[in-house]
Formats: structure tokens, C-alpha cells, sequence
């Protein structure tokens, strides 16, 4: 889910789709948002930051690289990447 909307709103829940459906399967959801600190360069850089539902499964939360690894491949063939990943507290 997106704070912004738009043609780049569409370009990146697009690219972020097949991520957001894994994983809603394991009890996250996925926000993301422009990264403040690249509005002065291109405003191309991402913020990404997942949630745990009351249903979270914990196990099944990569560590902060492989995260952000999986990102910016969803993201392959945008002029985004991402900037940071926030996973829930205690992982």
C-alpha cells in the first residue's frame, strides 16, 4: 500500500504485487513510501515497511538484507530502489 498515488503509485504496487500476496500469506502487509531523503535527488529511492498481523508468522520473516534483496529485484525494470526496509520490532 502506497502513501502517494498516481502513474509512480501504479508503476511500483505493480511491481510490488507478487512480494505484497507473499507475503499477506504469512500475515504482513507491505507499505512503502518515496524516501524523504531522495526528494532532492531523483525521488526515486523507496521506504519500505512491513507490518505484522495478529496472525504474523514470525519464522517466516527474512532478515533485513534478503529483504531489501527481494525488493529491489520486484523492482527490476522501475527507476526505483529501495532507500530502507523496517521489519516489525524484534526481528
Amino acid at each position: 500500500m502506497a502513501t502517494t498515488t498516481g502513474p509512480e503509485a501504479q508503476v511500483i504496487d505493480a511491481a510490488l504485487a507478487d512480494f505484497r500476496q507473499m507475503m499477506a500469506s504469512d500475515g504482513y502487509r507491505v507499505l512503502w513510501a518515496p524516501d524523504p531523503d531522495s526528494a532532492a535527488e531523483s525521488g526515486t529511492r523507496l521506504t519500505v515497511t512491513i507490518e505484522a498481523g495478529p496472525e504474523a508468522c514470525a519464522d517466516c520473516l527474512s532478515p533485513t538484507p534478503v529483504m531489501e534483496a527481494i525488493l529491489q529485484k520486484q523492482l527490476a525494470g522501475t527507476p526505483y530502489t529501495v532507500g530502507s526496509v523496517t521489519l516489525p520490532s524484534g526481528h
